[in-house]
């Protein structure tokens, strides 16, 4: 989705709260991609444990979206590699937790 964005797009994304790691990932990517805050909004529907994550204003010629799409194209979602899709501490967790706290 971020190679077909035009320049100051925006994208939203549903991500499972149910894998705290891998969703901690993604927003910590996703946040270099734009100067724009990150919006979290809840899934509407009862017993269902998605989020929605808002991006706006992405600056598809950033360094933050080219390591993104590198990291998504160069690693394989296997056995192997289930510790490159993580987060693995607080310290890598902290600055998309502090950001997107206030949604």
């Amino acid at each position: 989705a971020l190679k077909t964005l035009k320049q100051r797009g925006s994208l939203m994304i549903a991500l499972p709260t149910s894998n705290h790691p891998n969703t901690f990932l993604y927003l910590s990517y996703l946040r270099r991609c734009t100067t724009e805050r990150i919006r979290i909004l809840p899934t509407p529907k009862l017993n269902r444990n998605p989020v929605y994550v808002l991006v706006q204003n992405i600056d598809i010629e950033s360094d933050g979206v080219s390591s993104f799409v590198a990291f998504l194209e160069s690693t394989d979602v296997t056995a192997e590699n289930d510790s490159k899709w993580s987060i693995a501490s607080w310290e890598e967790a902290r600055p998309a937790f502090e950001e997107c706290r206030r949604d």
